[in-house]
């Protein structure tokens, strides 16, 4: 279980965000990769279309860029525990109130 608090801030056309958090188990697990502790991170692009993404998850360090090509779809590079790199896309939409 955790808890997340997120801040966004929009100027012209710069984005930036703010996240930060606390986890903690509420099970017992073999499974170590969920962990207790603080975790956060931020973020700053540029019209949505291009993000540098830092971040804590509680044990190690990541960097990444993120890249949208086409409205709706991004692109992703990570660099885990600032040593292994990753790579990822998706889709993204949201729905109107």
């Amino acid at each position: 279980m955790f808890g997340v608090a997120r801040k966004e801030l929009n100027v012209a056309d710069v984005v930036a965000s703010v996240t930060t958090g606390y986890a903690f188990s509420v099970l017992d697990s073999d499974y170590r990769e969920l962990r207790d502790g603080p975790f956060g991170g931020g973020s700053i692009g540029f019209r949505n279309w291009v993000r540098v993404l830092g971040e804590y998850d509680t044990r190690y360090w990541n960097a990444g860029v993120r890249v949208t090509a086409i409205p709706y779809v991004w692109f992703q590079w990570v660099l885990f525990d600032m040593s292994y790199h990753g790579y990822s896309f998706g889709l993204t939409y949201g729905l109107k109130k």
